[in-house]
């Protein structure tokens, strides 16, 4: 009988070490939320608007102690923003993220229909980094910023 306690419990130790790896957490009476990496790094998602683009809030676990769950990993500073066209508030620029973590800025209206259009582009309030961790498609080297990032 000893034998099968600690078969049991054995599993659901394991069990909740495995819910409570990967995934978004954020402090009980704080705002920001973190994604957790399984590979021992973290990074901040910038807002709600980019939580609901990752899926929604109704993912996030709140947690008591954030330290417990983020200490000791590597910051990764803003969390990706998904695949799509991006505008933030008062930025002229227009920033497609596609394939495989890439981005590239798209110069003008002309050119944004063949990306899908103004209706496609998905607007902040603030200043956001769309490009966090996406590699620029380099289309016109030694160009002004953001020409050197001209999408195709």
């Amino acid at each position: 009988m000893k034998t099968l306690n600690t078969l049991i419990l054995g599993s659901l130790a394991l069990s909740s070490s495995v819910a409570f790896g990967a995934g978004y957490y954020r402090e009980s009476g704080t705002v920001p939320i973190y994604y957790v990496y399984p590979d021992d790094a973290y990074c901040w998602v910038e807002d709600l608007q980019l939580m609901e683009l990752l899926g929604g809030e109704e993912q996030v676990k709140v947690v008591r102690d954030i330290e417990k769950y983020i200490g000791g990993k590597t910051y990764l500073e803003n969390c990706a923003w998904p695949n799509g066209n991006y505008k933030a508030k008062g930025d002229s620029a227009t920033w497609h993220n596609f394939g495989i973590m890439q981005t590239c800025w798209i110069k003008d209206t002309a050119s944004l229909y063949d990306y899908g259009g103004p209706s496609s582009v998905i607007k902040t309030a603030y200043e956001a980094d769309f490009t966090a961790h996406r590699k620029f498609y380099v289309s016109n080297p030694g160009a002004p910023y953001p020409e050197t990032y001209a999408c195709p």
